[in-house]
């Protein structure tokens, strides 16, 4: 299993109850999320999201992964592989903007 990291649940603490009352769908609230992180911290949320990704974790460890992230956000075992692909991704595509 994959150690987590502070980062991690730093960033899964910004996803509250309330996330979806304040942002019109949860990824732009991801994005917005990501406007309290440095570079360097985004570049790490990145590393810790493809690392879990390519690891070798059932869907279930997946989802016990981000539970330990703190989020108030339900995601499906089914759904946790697409669902981690697309924050990598808005991470990502942040990180490409900061340039």
């Amino acid at each position: 299993m994959m150690e987590i990291t502070d980062l991690w649940i730093q960033f899964g603490q910004h996803i509250h109850q309330d996330f979806l009352i304040e942002f019109p769908d949860f990824f732009s609230g991801i994005a917005f999320v990501l406007t309290n992180f440095s570079v360097e911290q985004k570049q790490e949320l990145l590393l810790f999201l493809k690392e879990l990704l390519s690891a070798d974790l059932t869907p279930d460890q997946k989802l016990d992964i981000w539970l330990a992230s703190e989020a108030s956000f339900f995601v499906s075992t089914e759904q946790i592989d697409v669902f981690l692909r697309q924050l990598a991704e808005i991470v990502d595509k942040d990180l490409e903007n900061a340039d």
